[in-house]
Parts: C-alpha cells; structure tokens; sequence
C-alpha cells in the first residue's frame, strides 16, 4: 500500500473506516480471508457487511446474552433471502437479506471473557472443529467498552497475531487517557500505521517493520531505544548530506 496515496484508497462503510478495493489490498494468493469480530454489543450486524466486501469468513466472539439465537435468525435470513417470513417488517433483517455472504462463513466463537485470557486457545479450539485456518487473520474488528479493548489487543499482539488491518474503537480518548494512549504507542512500535479515525474507530494497517526488532533493550543509560536508534539514524543521514553538498561545492569550484 502506497502511503503517498493511502487517503484515495480508504472509504467509510456503515461508519466505520474501511478500504475501498479490498480484494486488491489483499494478495490474490491467499485463497482464504478470515475476519474477526469482537464486541459486547450488535456491532456484528454490520460486520456482515464488512465480511461481504472482504469475501472472508467471520468469526464472530460476541457475549451479548442474545447473540447465538440472533445469529441463527441472520443465517436464515441469508438462506431464504426475502422468502424470510415478515421480513419487511424488520428493516435490520431486510438489510441482511441483501448481503452476499454465505451463511456457513459464519461462525460464533468463544465469548471476549474467554478471547481475553487466551485468544490462541480459542482460535485453536474453533479450528479443529471447522476446516479453517486461524493462524493468519486479515481482518480483526474489536469494538468493546470500558476499556476491555485494551487487553484484548494486547493478549492479540502478545500472541504475535498481526492482522493486515485492524480496527478499533476506542472507548477512552488517544490522548488524554494513559492507558488507552500506551497501548495505542504499542501499537504503532508493533509495526502498524493509523489510516483513518473516524466516530470513534481506528483503522490500522500492519507494515511489517516493528521499531522493536530495531533497538537492543539491554543498553543502559538510554532514555529509550526506538528515540536513540532514531536520532541516531537520522544524525548518520544528515552528517551524509552536508558532506555530499560539500563534496559538489567543491566539484563545482574546481
């Protein structure tokens, strides 16, 4: 992805940051894209629109009390389409009913609580079970609240997952809640850039270049590795650059 031009490559689905061509961000390769919703509310609803724009899988880790039998009404809604009996009386099922995806891409997996303590555990369970492999996500949406995103993506991370494109919403502020502003830092140190905020979500796009592979954490008296290896890096180039106009100063006087 061209950062030059990343704006003119985003858009905004149902409110929530998202690229424009997802099937050529991703690599025409990979036969399997799989997306992973987390949350505590119906947010999932609308990521049915999102996984129809991926041609992914989705799982679906959701501890909303009524989210088993909702999912079961979703799928069949998918399945019979506008066949779905009163369907027209519900506009949130109506809107399902146009959505490509296939019904048996859809899958309930454990609960946030359980994605929390252990998220490798949980993806390894799921994928005994179903032919699908978890190991690379392509796409992961949290959407929690009370600050329970936090550990989320710190367990996700800690696990050495890293998705191509994560999305967040953040229940506290970037800058004003520590916390929040820490994990957020650990983020970027991970090796992933901030494309786009927007009502609350985050859309972050792994690079592949983490500082923390750069730096020696065992170096004493150093404020911080990642600014040290920075500054240094930065002073090498610029001592180069005085000496290659000093060097063409003296070609041209000569």
């Amino acid at each position: 992805m061209e950062m030059e031009n990343i704006e003119n490559e985003l858009c905004v689905v149902e409110g929530i940051p998202f690229i424009k061509e997802p099937l050529t961000f991703f690599s025409s390769t990979r036969n399997t894209r799989i997306m992973l919703s987390i949350c505590n509310n119906d947010s999932w609803k609308n990521d049915l629109i999102l996984s129809e724009k991926l041609f992914s899988s989705l799982l679906i880790s959701c501890d909303v009390p009524t989210f088993l039998d909702e999912l079961t009404i979703h799928k069949d809604v998918l399945k019979q389409r506008l066949r779905y009996p009163n369907i027209h009386d519900n506009p949130q099922l109506l809107k399902t009913s146009k959505i490509w995806i296939l019904p048996n891409k859809i899958h309930a997996i454990a609960p946030p609580s359980e994605f929390e303590l252990n998220p490798t555990k949980v993806l390894q369970t799921f994928s005994k079970n179903v032919e699908l492999d978890t190991s690379t996500l392509s796409f992961v949406k949290i959407e929690m609240d009370a600050g329970k995103e936090r550990m989320i993506l710190y367990k996700l991370l800690d696990d050495g997952y890293r998705p191509s494109l994560l999305c967040i919403k953040w229940s506290c502020d970037l800058d004003t809640d520590y916390s929040t502003a820490n994990i957020a830092g650990h983020l970027t140190n991970c090796g992933y850039i901030h494309l786009k905020a927007i009502n609350g979500y985050s859309l972050y796009y792994y690079t592949c270049e983490s500082l923390y592979d750069t730096v020696s954490w065992k170096e004493t008296y150093n404020r911080n590795p990642i600014i040290q290896t920075l500054e240094t890096e930065f002073n090498e180039a610029f001592k180069s650059h005085l000496q290659n106009n000093l060097d063409e100063s003296k070609r041209s006087s000569s």
